[in-house]
């Protein structure tokens, strides 16, 4: 990634631990467009599509997300397809996160 994108990904993270999620959504979105390619740039925009109450977006956004995708991952889809009252598909994807997560889990 440039030091111009970083820079922009810096400011976009800083504006989503401010709470500024609309914000930091522009941000990402615009990292997005120029980067798509860029996983942690696409999770944090579904995040705050989420927290800006756009869970379609957030679903379209997390459908390049494969089967075999981090925890984190299938935990934004579940809370996305709940928002939508997708009950069924969100547990599923819920699950799936459960799993991973004890597969994989953090450091303490």
């Amino acid at each position: 990634m440039s030091p111009e994108l970083e820079a922009l990904q810096m400011l976009a993270f800083v504006q989503l631990r401010q709470g500024r999620f609309d914000d930091a959504r522009r941000l990402y979105a615009a990292l997005h467009a120029l980067a798509p390619n860029e996983h942690t740039c696409r999770l944090a925009l579904a995040y705050c599509q989420l927290r800006t109450g756009q869970p379609a977006a957030a679903l379209a956004v997390l459908s390049v997300e494969a089967a075999d995708a981090p925890a984190g991952a299938h935990l934004l889809r579940a809370q996305a397809l709940l928002a939508q009252g997708e009950h069924a598909a969100a547990r599923r994807a819920l699950e799936r996160f459960l799993e991973l997560d004890r597969l994989y889990p953090r450091p303490d």
